[in-house]
């Protein structure tokens, strides 16, 4: 007999990364919830949640979990599949991928987060796999809550949906919540059970999850690294990272990304479709397919609402049709061109950003895979990019940017991107997404983070971006003091430093004093102050004074000469700094070429800014990472 209780638990594990979100955006409920049952029908009175495990023929699937408090991670009755897309899984059947032995998920699990049942607990092998699937799975143990036994399940990547509530009522909005660690049993692991209850619900991991978070520091990488290239041939000097976009056997599908520290959603050229089976007739191998996201999902909302653009060249996200053939309505959301500062329309996916691990030294072949949410945009939204750059990877504080996607896994990526920006179109520098170290040649046993400054980052409202403070633009030991009130951005879509007209006028008038020796020239849009000069041998002849930014905490970021005077033509070069007028918002704005050739690092854990001021000065540039691929196995 099933009596029914009428209460609802809270989940807090699932609400809990969302404390960034909550000060930019409030949602509509405060907690996420799920009936409870009780049972009288097997050995013991027991208690069960209910939760949502598939969405199958326009309805939610439900499934009962035994609560369990002691358990270190969810398992329950479903078939592991490598291809888990509708009609792969027979009907009224809980499908979900494995996790193959070879990743450290299956590792941390079995030696971390696994039963302590020494007796009864057979010792777990690496001998089961998949038709189909050429890895071997990962088996764990579990304990029957029922009788003490101890058994043997698959580990998996799962999903749940729950409900959400505002404390007085149960909402229709899903919310979906991913648990970093879950298995499959067969049914007849459940025959102790209460009837109709196929699993057991860990609510141990709420706590120790975070726990695991702090200590578990993975072994075979520290980072998750991409080169990046210098495009010239748009309407301003842009950057990319190039990332995997899919891997078919052994063979990798590489796509350039447009580097934002100011998008709040990752975008990029791909199409929509109900099953991205990696198969021809779902989609051609040359197309990147991805699945949409559902408009009566939750998160939708949440992205159309704080984290999209919001821009009068934007269109009304309201009354745009769905994508063709989706069958349920898709999420559209708006995405800002970064050349043209245009506003378009993409529909939000389910994404994944592949990229290769390091440990600061160099490229490993092994690769990492970010779950979160992106979007899809056609390819006519990217004619204003640079050639072969057909999306923008969005590096801001927002809570779905890159950044703070790496969430799902038994650990957390650290929250740290590093930028090194190269000089040259030959050159390649390089994207660490994560902690150092960060070595480059010849100085191989140097890590760059020991030339590092910081300074604190400072939060604006309605920006996901990056800001500081500078005190003063100092030229020669003279300081040009910059308004209390300012803040400077930082940006990586922006070429040149731009100045407010008064701070502008007075930098151009120092720095004309203190360089009256050199010849002056005509200058050349849009800079303001140019000089006379000749380059030799790709170098730049012209010496002129450093320039010192004396920033909020006192340290000095100094832009040399390299970072400041950018060669225009053979005989012509100019100060790199422009006029954004009398009303310019920001007042300040350090652009891209100011950063290349240093190391900067955005430590949004910290929330400081790191910079390294010019790398040639030691000896070394962005472009001498060592590019090798090397197995770290």
């Amino acid at each position: 007999m099933h009596l029914l209780l009428q209460l609802l638990v809270i989940v807090l594990a699932f609400v809990s990364h969302e404390h960034e979100a909550v000060a930019q955006y409030v949602p509509p409920y405060t907690s996420i919830v799920v009936p409870v049952n009780k049972h009288t029908d097997a050995a013991k009175d027991l208690y069960s949640v209910q939760i949502m495990t598939t969405y199958v023929n326009m309805q939610y699937m439900h499934a009962n979990f035994l609560l369990d408090i002691d358990a270190p991670f969810i398992w329950h009755n479903c078939i592991l599949q490598w291809n888990i897309y509708p009609g792969s899984c027979p009907n009224n059947t809980y499908c979900t991928s494995p996790v193959s032995c070879e990743e450290f998920q299956c590792t941390d699990v079995r030696t971390s987060y696994s039963y302590e049942n020494s007796a009864s607990c057979p010792p777990v092998t690496n001998s089961s796999t998949l038709p189909g699937w050429g890895f071997c799975t990962c088996p764990v143990n579990v304990i029957n809550p029922m009788n003490g036994s101890c058994g043997e399940a698959q580990l998996s990547y799962d999903e749940f949906t729950v409900n959400t509530s505002d404390g007085k009522n149960v909402f229709t909005g899903q919310y979906g919540a991913y648990p970093n660690a879950a298995a499959c049993a067969p049914s007849s692991s459940f025959n102790s059970f209460p009837a109709n209850v196929t699993g057991v619900m860990a609510f141990s991991f709420i706590s120790h999850q975070h726990e695991a978070i702090s200590q578990y520091v993975p072994t075979f990488f520290t980072s998750l690294v991409a080169p990046i290239r210098k495009h010239t041939d748009a309407a301003k000097p842009l950057y990319s990272a190039q990332t995997i976009s899919s891997i078919e056997g052994t063979k990798s599908f590489h796509e350039n990304l447009l580097i934002d520290i100011d998008a709040p959603l990752t975008y990029h050229e791909c199409i929509l479709k109900k099953s991205i089976a990696y198969r021809d007739h779902y989609c051609r191998i040359e197309k990147i397919c991805r699945q949409p996201l559902q408009c009566s999902e939750d998160i939708c909302r949440v992205l159309q609402n704080s984290y999209t653009y919001r821009n009068p060249s934007c269109p009304s996200i309201t009354s745009i049709p769905s994508s063709p053939d989706m069958g349920n309505c898709t999420c559209p959301v708006n995405v800002l061109d970064p050349v043209t500062g245009s506003c378009g329309l993409a529909y939000a996916s389910h994404d994944a950003i592949i990229m290769h691990t390091s440990k600061g030294r160099q490229f490993f072949i092994q690769v990492n895979t970010a779950s979160q949410y992106a979007s899809c945009a056609s390819s006519t939204s990217f004619k204003s990019f640079p050639a072969n750059v057909t999306g923008v990877m969005a590096l801001s504080t927002a809570r779905y940017a890159l950044p703070d996607s790496f969430r799902n896994y038994m650990y957390e990526i650290p929250k740290i991107i590093a930028i090194c920006l190269p000089s040259r179109l030959s050159a390649r520098g390089i994207l660490f997404l994560g902690n150092g170290p960060y070595y480059f040649l010849p100085q191989s046993d140097v890590d760059v983070t020991s030339y590092l400054s910081y300074t604190p980052l400072l939060k604006k409202p309605d920006s996901f971006g990056y800001f500081i403070r500078v005190n003063a633009i100092v030229i020669k030991n003279r300081s040009i003091k910059v308004p209390a009130n300012i803040t400077t951005k930082l940006s990586t879509t922006e070429p040149y430093t731009t100045l407010r007209t008064d701070i502008y006028y007075n930098v151009i008038r120092r720095f004309s004093k203190v360089t009256k020796k050199i010849p002056p020239a005509k200058a050349i849009a849009p800079f303001g102050l140019c000089f006379r000069t000749s380059k030799y041998n790709g170098t730049i002849s012209l010496k002129v004074p450093g320039i010192d930014l004396s920033l909020q905490n006192g340290k000095n970021w100094t832009i040399s000469t390299t970072n400041s005077i950018k060669q225009i033509t053979k005989y012509v070069a100019c100060l790199a700094f422009v006029d954004g007028g009398a009303a310019s918002e920001p007042a300040i704005m350090i652009g891209t070429f100011q950063f290349e050739d240093n190391l900067v690092v955005f430590d949004i854990i910290n929330s400081r800014f790191g910079f390294s001021s010019s790398l040639l000065r030691k000896q070394t540039s962005c472009s001498h990472f060592n590019f090798t691929l090397t197995n770290n196995s």
